[in-house]
């Protein structure tokens, strides 16, 4: 029977397990809070998560990397050597800043990277060099900006209208340009994946990027209200107005292509733009 794993039953691979569960996969996984028909455990329950591992057939990793480095591999490398097939969620940000030029999984990091970039990357090249010597498949998935129910900028623009302006965190303003993927398609492109078990990179993400400030004049649109006010990325720079990791994201400026998802896993997504996962998700709120 198969059975997988999943370090971090998240927001985007909790409705996989939930998923793999209805097609019959025996699911279990790492998460600090309670999932009803999961087997859950913490990720420092070392003996218990070693035991099942040793079933495991499909893994899935989004924990991310830290300062320390690659949490999954420091503790549970030797109790994962016998799991056939790994998935590790990754990062657009892995290529770093390409001056809006289109990137392909192919294409060479353009460094310094940003420190999640950074990370990311070395975190990639652990989970390679895992796989490798336990003659594993890997599937590495390099993902664009998530967002769907509950997480978008629909709800971004919502929330922020309730706070006080003071405690609100400014929206950004830049031509930098970006991708992103709905929950809903990364979840089917994860699917895939554990049935397919394909070794490679893959970028996953939508096929129109755009610039942050334009998907959030349109959420604004879909919402008719009042466009939020913007301000510059130097000027949140200049007045400490975002985190360093949102500075980082805006600083960086590329395309990513998803050719090699579609082809290689027939995927068609559902909403190949944000425009079609705006206009979704605004009906259900």
């Amino acid at each position: 029977m198969p059975t997988l794993f999943c370090f971090g039953l998240g927001y985007s691979v909790l409705p996989l397990a939930r998923y793999a569960q209805k097609i019959g996969f025996v699911v279990s996984g790492t998460t600090s809070k309670k999932c009803e028909d999961i087997k859950c455990f913490g990720f420092e329950e070392e003996k218990r998560i070693s035991e099942a591992l040793a079933k495991t057939t499909h893994l899935i990793s989004s924990v991310p990397p830290s300062e320390q480095g690659e949490p999954v591999l420091a503790r549970y490398s030797e109790a994962i050597r016998l799991v056939p097939y790994l998935c590790y969620c990754s990062s657009l940000s892995v290529y770093g800043d390409h001056n809006g030029a289109w990137v392909y999984e192919d294409t060479e990091p353009h460094l310094p990277l940003s420190e999640h970039g950074t990370r990311r990357l070395k975190a990639e090249k652990l989970w390679q060099q895992q796989a490798k010597a336990q003659n594993a498949k890997l599937s590495i998935l390099r993902i664009g900006g998530i967002y769907g129910r509950g997480r978008n900028a629909l709800e971004r623009i919502r929330s922020s209208s309730a706070m006080d302006a003071t405690a609100s965190k400014p929206f950004i303003r830049s031509d930098k340009i970006f991708n992103r993927i709905h929950l809903d398609d990364l979840v089917a492109a994860m699917a895939r994946l554990l049935e397919l078990q394909l070794d490679g990179v893959f970028n996953i993400c939508d096929d129109q990027p755009a610039p942050a400030h334009e998907v959030m004049l349109y959420a604004a649109k879909l919402l008719e209200c009042k466009a939020p006010e913007f301000v510059t990325l130097e000027q949140a720079q200049k007045d400490k107005l975002s985190s360093k990791m949102a500075l980082d994201f805006h600083r960086e400026h590329k395309r990513a292509s998803n050719k090699l998802m579609k082809e290689q896993l027939s995927l068609s997504l559902l909403y190949p733009n944000y425009r079609k996962g705006l206009e979704a998700l605004v009906k259900l709120l």
